[in-house]
């Protein structure tokens, strides 16, 4: 008796912890960089040195197979307001899986005097 009262009070919080944990929770590259560096310009630099990023041919920031592969950054296809005539516009974003991993090679940046710390 008293074992169902606690489920059910629990219950509500449950829920939200498993649609919170679902959600893919991503972010823009900035602001992801943004969490680790007081540069984000410079770690974005440093991963495209490290082979993680690369600039196409629309000078957009995108990343190589391997940052895809390991989870760092997805892509995805979203409206695009600006021009109608394209129905959809591709944005890269950053996974938290991501801004775990690349923290140690912000770290290492920062140890070297490349980048700022927060």
């Amino acid at each position: 008796m008293k074992r169902n009262k606690v489920i059910a009070l629990q219950t509500p919080k449950v829920e939200i912890y498993d649609d919170l944990m679902s959600k893919e929770n991503l972010m823009y590259p900035m602001d992801g960089c943004k969490k680790l560096t007081a540069n984000p310009k410079l770690l974005l630099n440093i991963l495209k040195e490290k082979g993680y990023l690369f600039n196409n041919r629309k000078n957009q920031l995108r990343p190589r197979p391997k940052a895809l592969e390991k989870g760092w950054f997805v892509m995805r296809e979203i409206p695009n307001y600006k021009n109608p005539e394209d129905e959809t516009r591709e944005y890269m974003f950053m996974t938290l899986k991501g801004v775990t991993e690349i923290k140690p090679i912000a770290d290492e940046a920062i140890k070297l005097g490349l980048i700022k710390p927060l």
